[in-house]
């Protein structure tokens, strides 16, 4: 729900046709429009919502941090993070997932920085042959970019994937060994966002290599389950770490799956709907 749409819901509760309003903000910025006056509005909004709502959710911490920073209580601060519902999608044994893959969720295209992702590629396909690169988009974007491989024989271990339906993206997701993260990261709200996607590599036990700019960067660094990179050389490594040493890699999905269950979403939402919020912002 945006502040605007929170409008029409405290209206409806004035004439007593709700009985409560959950406020879930999504994404949130301190400059979230160019335009200053659209971008006051927002804010007023906002504040006006989070004072005026029976509970606030985020899917962010740092969005959770900033409401408790503007005086929401405890009980009514929830945070509820981008974990999936698994959809009958199981959690693949080591030995079931192609060993060798790494997986890129994205909705737009053009905000995706593929060329630290191919550079780094192009390198790593001739010292693992049997490496295999899945792009799940939307629309037909292979066109737009397949121009971007420089190595036409690598051209041949990327799967262009346009998946309708979200659960089969989780079943590609859980087949996968590795999850990359790779936005240009230049919207005002990356710092509040925790990628959704990112949330699922976790939840299927996958190690993750991501572009810094976003909410979970230090959750990455801090848990260690995975690299976060700046460059193509520092991408290469990344990789080949997790290729070279099959230990290490086993180490880290155990890690990355023991802090899945943390995050469990079923969970979170029965205890916050039994009225059980001990513990929200303990990871």
């Amino acid at each position: 729900m945006d502040p605007l749409n929170f409008l029409y819901a405290f209206i409806l509760k004035k004439i007593r046709k709700v009985d409560s309003i959950i406020f879930y903000t999504m994404d949130y910025a301190y400059k979230r429009f160019d335009n200053p006056i659209l971008d006051w509005s927002y804010h007023v909004l906002d504040r006006f919502a989070v004072r005026n709502c029976d509970q606030s959710w985020s899917a962010c911490k740092k969005i959770a941090d900033v409401r408790r920073d503007q005086g929401i209580e405890k009980k009514r601060n929830v945070y509820i993070p981008n974990s999936p519902i698994f959809h009958g999608v199981k959690i693949k044994n080591a030995d079931e997932i192609d060993r060798f893959s790494l997986i890129l969720v994205f909705s737009n295209y053009l905000q995706v920085d593929f060329k630290i992702i191919f550079d780094s590629m192009e390198l790593l396909f001739h010292k693992f042959p049997q490496i295999k690169l899945k792009l799940i988009g939307r629309g037909n974007f292979k066109n737009n970019v397949e121009a971007m491989i420089k190595d036409k024989d690598f051209f041949n271990r990327v799967d262009f994937l346009d998946i309708p339906s979200h659960s089969v993206t989780l079943t590609e997701i859980s087949k996968s060994a590795i999850g990359l993260e790779c936005n240009t990261q230049s919207l005002y709200w990356n710092e509040f966002r925790e990628p959704i996607k990112i949330r699922e590599y976790i939840a299927f036990g996958l190690p993750i290599i991501s572009k810094p700019g976003h909410a979970l960067v230090e959750e990455i660094r801090e848990e260690g389950i995975g690299f976060i990179v700046t460059n193509a050389d520092e991408f290469v490594k990344a990789v080949e770490t997790f290729f070279n040493d099959f230990d290490y890699y086993i180490q880290t999905r155990k890690k990355v799956l023991a802090l899945s269950k943390r995050y469990d979403k079923k969970r979170i939402l029965d205890n916050v709907f039994l009225g059980n919020l001990e513990g929200q912002f303990q990871s």
